[in-house]
C-alpha cells in the first residue's frame, strides 16, 4: 500500500540549481525519467516539453513544475536559456544514493500528499513573475560565502511558494471567477472570443476581468486568450494533418498570414517550421 503524507507537514529540501545555454543547436532528448522534483523556468527562447499523457510548448516567462517518476522528452533548437531546480524531500531520498555537485543524479522517491494531490502532477505555469528569486537563488547557490549558503532554503521556500500559489489558488471569489473565464476560454477556444463578450456572458465589467488577469497571469486578458489560441495550434500542428490555413480558420484568426504572424511573435516559429521541426 502507498504510503500518504500531509504536504503541509512535509519540509522540500532544495538541491540544486543549474543555468542550461544553448547556442543555435538542435538538441532533442526522448523518454527520459525525471528522478527528482524539478522547476523548468524559460530565461528566453521555447522549447517543446512531451510527457507521457500531454505536449507543452515553453516559452520565455513560462516555469514547468514536474513531480519524480515523470517520463519526458525535450526537443528545442536555436537559443534557448533555461533555469533547472532540483528539490526534494531529504528523508525519502533513495539509499545509497548522493546529491552530486558536477552531475544531476539527484533521486528522490515521489510522495502522494493527501491535502495537496495537485503535487503528483505536471503543471505548466505561463508568465511566471519571480524570475528575481530565480536568479537571487541562482547567485546565493554559486556563492561560497557560508551566509548566501544559509539562505538558499530560504530563497527557494518563497519561489515553492509562488508556484504553489499558482498551482492551488485559493478558491476565493475572484479566483473562482478566474477558473469559471479560463475553462470557459478552453472550451470555447475556436470562437471569436473578445473580452467585452466574455464579460457579457459572465455578467462583468471588461475592465474587472482584465484587472484579474493581470494581477494573477501579468498579462491582459487579450493577450492570455491569444496565447491559448497558439498554444492550440501548436497542438493541432503537431497532432493533426489540418494545413496551416484550415488551422487558423478553425482558432478564428483573421487568415493564416494573421495566424502565422501571432504564432511567430510567440513561439518563435513559423507554423509550418513549428510542424517540421517537431513532427
Amino acid at each position: 500500500m502507498e504510503n500518504k503524507y500531509e504536504f503541509k507537514n512535509s519540509l522540500p529540501q532544495f538541491f540544486k540549481i543549474i543555468k542550461f545555454v544553448n547556442k543555435k543547436k538542435q538538441r532533442e532528448d526522448r523518454n527520459k525519467p525525471s528522478i527528482s522534483y524539478r522547476l523548468i523556468y524559460v530565461i528566453s527562447g521555447s522549447m517543446q516539453l512531451e510527457t507521457e499523457s500531454k505536449t507543452y510548448s515553453l516559452s520565455s516567462g513560462d516555469i514547468f513544475y514536474m513531480p519524480p517518476d515523470t517520463i519526458y522528452a525535450t526537443c528545442f533548437k536555436d537559443d534557448l536559456e533555461i533555469f533547472n531546480i532540483f528539490f526534494g524531500y531529504k528523508n525519502f531520498l533513495n539509499p545509497g544514493e548522493v546529491i552530486g555537485y558536477k552531475s544531476i543524479n539527484i533521486f528522490c522517491n515521489k510522495l502522494e500528499f493527501t491535502d495537496f494531490p495537485e503535487f503528483s502532477e505536471c503543471h505548466h505555469i505561463l508568465n511566471f513573475n519571480n524570475i528575481h528569486l530565480i536568479e537571487e537563488l541562482f547567485n546565493a547557490a554559486s556563492n561560497n560565502d557560508i551566509i548566501q549558503g544559509l539562505n538558499l532554503n530560504r530563497i527557494f521556500y518563497n519561489i515553492l511558494h509562488a508556484v504553489i500559489k499558482s498551482i492551488k489558488l485559493p478558491l476565493t471569489m475572484n479566483n473562482k471567477v478566474i477558473l469559471s473565464i479560463t475553462e470557459y476560454v478552453q472550451n470555447n477556444i475556436t470562437e471569436l472570443l473578445s473580452c467585452k463578450e466574455i464579460a457579457r456572458h459572465f455578467s462583468y465589467h471588461p475592465n474587472y476581468i482584465n484587472r484579474l488577469f493581470k494581477q494573477n497571469f501579468k498579462i491582459s486578458f487579450h493577450d492570455y486568450i491569444v496565447k491559448q489560441k497558439v498554444l492550440k495550434g501548436a497542438k493541432l500542428l503537431l497532432e493533426t494533418d489540418l494545413s496551416i490555413t484550415q488551422i487558423a480558420s478553425r482558432l478564428s484568426f483573421y487568415d493564416s498570414s494573421h495566424f502565422t504572424e501571432i504564432f511567430s511573435k510567440i513561439t518563435g516559429k513559423t507554423p509550418s517550421a513549428y510542424r517540421k521541426f517537431y513532427v
